[in-house]
């Protein structure tokens, strides 16, 4: 690996770190029995389906973003970032610090979208319409942020054009991608409604465990 993408890798994972720092302090995050519970479960959901994809066609709808996703939205970015923790841990220290300030970025930017339009579910009383746009910008920042942060690793090691890659990569993924985001927003209302077990039932049902 050359020195310009081991930079890259670096700043990407600092810059993350430094962004979750200045949103807990801004932002802080809500507490309680039920975040606690509810972010348990999608973890535990996320780390057994870490190796479990869902068939969609020739695609797959990848089930550990379907968990973060609704942690966003039931809980919030900060609780998402801890949901997804499970997915961050390979054996290679530089694929961590890469695949944790991807996401981790791309669960923020994501967020910061999201709250713009609405709170998480389990601080509104009521849905809105506001929550829909919010789950809908938010996604697709999810998925675009984390599309972009891949293709400039590509440029670095590769040197490869940025915009091809995110082309590339996008291409085959708006179906699937669209299906995560609407299950993580039903997923989110059943999981704030039934229960954090809920989440972990609705997942395993999913992969006919």
């Amino acid at each position: 690996m050359n020195i310009s993408t081991k930079v890259y890798i670096y700043v990407l994972f600092v810059t993350f770190s430094l962004g979750c720092l200045w949103w807990i302090s801004s932002y802080g995050i809500g507490f309680s029995l039920l975040h606690l519970g509810t972010a348990a479960g999608l973890a535990l959901a996320c780390l057994l389906a870490r190796k479990f994809p869902l068939e969609f066609k020739r695609n797959t709808v990848e089930i550990v973003d379907v968990a973060v996703l609704t942690a966003m939205f039931a809980l919030g970015p900060v609780w998402a970032l801890l949901v997804a923790v499970p997915s961050f841990v390979f054996r290679e220290r530089l694929r961590t610090m890469f695949t944790s300030g991807a996401d981790g970025m791309s669960i923020l930017l994501a967020g910061a979208t999201f709250g713009a339009f609405s709170s998480p579910v389990l601080d509104v009383s009521a849905p809105s319409e506001g929550l829909v746009y919010g789950a809908v910008l938010g996604g697709a920042v999810f998925y675009l942020s984390n599309a972009f942060f891949n293709a400039l690793l590509l440029r670095f090691k590769y040197e490869s054009g940025v915009l091809a890659k995110m082309r590339e990569s996008l291409a085959p993924l708006v179906a699937p991608d669209i299906i995560a985001v609407l299950a993580a927003l039903g997923t989110a209302y059943v999981t704030v409604a039934f229960g954090p077990a809920a989440a972990l039932v609705l997942f395993l049902g999913g992969r006919g465990l």
